[in-house]
């Protein structure tokens, strides 16, 4: 070692804050400014912490309200699906809530709408909700705020052309956040919406992973992420097979445990009263 013996008693005696010899380098720090430091690299630390959780966590109420659970004394659940329309996952998953006459909520991407507009007319016109995923799925907290109004008013705007209806809701892509979006979401007129149990079938994992990640944990009034699209749709669509075999499955097992479905709109009304 450079500084022999004495560096390593120092290392002994003084805070891991403090690897540098400063005595050997005829520094001197009192044990206030050491405590301070600390203080300070402790509050960094903690406030890293705290930023992080509410930029990532789902349910996380530090930079505004978000709805990510509906009443838990409800026995009510509602699925919703990202990312689309597309196809041919769109239509088939709407083939299969028709048959098990459930209805659920759609977060359209604008991109998407433009591309389908029967599809979200379809998907209207079969009861399901509708909302808002942005135009091309930026990730808006890298945005700055005139991109994150375009964002939204221009998904807003295919979703209105297409359908006729202004949506309402919004879910924020992979639902990162910041204060800014929501104060333009709001500003707006628009409900921020997360999600209580994710399915993660973006990963393509195998449709049984799919089926026990949503059933895992099952509670009332959970909101259930799904996918019919494939926000990466710059690069290459994913297929979503596995979400298309594993819904009907997803359906069956949560009415066995006496749960009925419900659209974003219909849960929010529930929470009002």
């Amino acid at each position: 070692c450079k500084f022999g013996k004495e560096y390593e008693e120092y290392k002994r005696k003084v805070p891991y804050l403090f690897p540098v010899p400063v005595k050997s380098l005829g520094w001197e720090i009192s044990q206030r400014i050491k405590l301070i430091l600390s203080v300070i690299l402790a509050l960094g630390i903690s406030s890293s912490i705290l930023i992080s959780y509410n930029t990532f966590s789902l349910k996380s109420q530090g930079f505004g309200k978000i709805i990510w659970h509906g009443p838990r004394d409800e026995k009510v659940v509602a699925l919703t699906f990202d990312d689309g329309p597309s196809s041919p996952y769109t239509g088939r998953i709407l083939d299969i809530l028709k048959k098990y006459n459930v209805k659920a909520t759609f977060f359209l991407i604008g991109i998407h709408v433009d591309q389908y507009p029967e599809l979200v007319r379809r998907i209207v016109k079969e009861g399901h909700a509708i909302g808002n995923h942005t135009y091309s799925h930026s990730t808006l907290i890298f945005d700055n705020d005139k991109r994150i109004e375009e964002e939204i008013s221009k998904c807003e705007g295919s979703i209105i052309k297409a359908s006729g209806l202004e949506p309402k809701i919004i879910r924020l892509p992979r639902n990162w956040r910041k204060p800014e979006i929501f104060e333009i979401a709001e500003d707006e007129g628009y409900t921020l919406i997360s999600l209580s149990t994710r399915a993660f079938d973006w990963e393509n994992p195998g449709v049984n992973k799919i089926i026990k990640r949503v059933m895992k944990k099952i509670k009332p009034g959970d909101i259930i992420g799904m996918h019919d699209g494939d926000g990466d749709h710059l690069i290459y669509q994913h297929p979503r097979e596995q979400t298309v075999e594993a819904l009907p499955v997803i359906i069956e097992e949560i009415r066995k445990k006496g749960y009925s479905f419900i659209t974003i709109p219909e849960l929010l009304s529930l929470e009002e009263k």
